[in-house]
C-alpha cells in the first residue's frame, strides 16, 4: 500500500472525525460567548445613558425612580428571565443577579407609587414614602455592586474607563436620591409589617 493511500485512510477514519467532533463541541460554545460578550458591551453602553435627568434632579416633586431618562433593552430582558431563561442563565451569574434585582427595585417601586396614588390617603403616603427609600437602597446597593463588577473589565470606546464612568453614573444616582432622602444609605425605614398590595 503506498504511502498515500495510508495517509488517505489515516485521515478519513481518525482525522477527519476527531476535527468535525471537535469543531460540533467548540462553535457553539464559540456562539454562545459571542452573544454574551454582545450583550454586556450593550449593558455596558445603555448603562452610559442611564443618568438621572439634570433638569428634575432637584425637583422634590420628582419621585427619584421618575428621573430614569428611559427604558433599556437589557432591563426588560432581566424583568423577563422566563422568556430569555437560557440566554440569562449564560451570563455571569453574579453580574445576572444584580441586574435582575437593580430593575426589580425600580419595578416594585413604581407599583409603589401607582398604588399610593389611585388611593390618595394619608397612610397610603406614609408606606410610599418608606418603600421609597427601601427600593432606593436596593437600586443603589445592585447599582454599585455591578460598577464593583466591572472594575477595570471593560472600556468605552473612547477609551474611558467604563469603571468610572460607572462610578459617575452611581454618584449621580445617590445625589439624587439623598436630595430627596436624606440619610437613606445609613438609615433604613422601619416598614410596615402588614404587606401592601404590591408586595403580595
Amino acid at each position: 500500500m503506498s504511502t498515500y493511500a495510508v495517509v488517505k485512510d489515516l485521515l478519513q477514519v481518525l482525522i477527519v472525525p476527531i476535527s468535525l467532533a471537535v469543531f460540533g463541541y467548540y462553535w457553539p460554545l464559540w456562539l454562545a460567548r459571542t452573544k454574551r460578550d454582545a450583550f454586556e458591551e450593550m449593558i455596558w453602553r445603555e448603562m452610559d445613558e442611564m443618568n438621572p435627568l439634570d433638569r428634575w434632579s432637584k425637583d422634590p416633586d420628582f419621585r427619584w425612580w421618575q428621573l430614569l431618562p428611559k427604558r433599556f433593552v437589557h432591563e426588560r430582558i432581566f424583568l423577563e428571565p422566563s422568556s430569555n431563561r437560557e440566554f440569562v442563565l449564560s451570563l455571569d451569574p453574579t453580574l445576572a443577579y444584580h441586574e435582575f434585582q437593580m430593575w426589580t427595585a425600580i419595578q416594585k417601586v413604581q407599583a409603589v407609587t401607582e398604588e399610593a396614588q389611585k388611593l390618595g390617603t394619608d397612610d397610603a403616603k406614609k408606606k410610599e414614602k418608606e418603600w421609597l427609600i427601601e427600593h432606593a437602597r436596593q437600586w443603589d446597593h445592585h447599582l454599585g455592586k455591578i460598577c464593583a463588577l466591572i472594575a477595570g473589565k471593560k472600556k468605552l470606546s473612547k477609551g474611558e474607563e467604563l469603571h468610572n464612568r460607572c462610578k459617575e453614573l452611581h454618584n449621580k444616582w445617590w445625589e439624587a436620591i439623598e436630595f430627596r432622602h436624606p440619610g437613606f444609605r445609613e438609615h433604613a425605614p422601619k416598614l410596615s409589617s402588614a404587606p401592601a398590595f404590591w408586595e403580595r
